[in-house]
């Protein structure tokens, strides 16, 4: 009975908001909205990569779009994206190393930094 308690209030909270949405619908924005307002703020460099991702045509022009819209458009942020963490760094575009020499190179970069952090 514990469990059958638990599931009712988590349906009752997924119902109260669902009648907040109802509520709210000048708020919710279709897909189609939302790909047109964010290719106006695309340079007109990057929108056609842009359009075969949403598209869903290629999943190369999905990894790149994110990776020049997480970097703010800057190609060469792109290649020299420090983001070891990120799931898509290996495929990011325009890398010019394989990605163990390129995180070698970081952490020689970093131990320098840390080193001269001590003086």
């Amino acid at each position: 009975m514990h469990r059958a308690a638990a599931v009712r209030a988590i349906l009752g909270k997924l119902g109260e908001k669902m009648q907040i949405l109802k509520q709210q619908p000048e708020k919710l924005k279709s897909r189609e909205e939302q790909i047109r307002e964010r290719l106006a703020q695309i340079p007109e460099s990057q929108r056609r990569a842009y359009i075969k991702a949403v598209g869903r045509k290629s999943m190369a022009a999905a990894c790149k779009s994110f990776c020049y819209e997480c970097v703010g458009y800057v190609r060469e942020e792109v290649k020299v994206c420090s983001d070891l963490a990120c799931p898509l760094w290996m495929y990011r575009p325009g890398r010019s190393v394989s990605g163990k020499a390129k995180i070698e190179r970081f952490s020689a970069v970093e131990s320098t930094n840390d080193a001269g952090s001590d003086e």
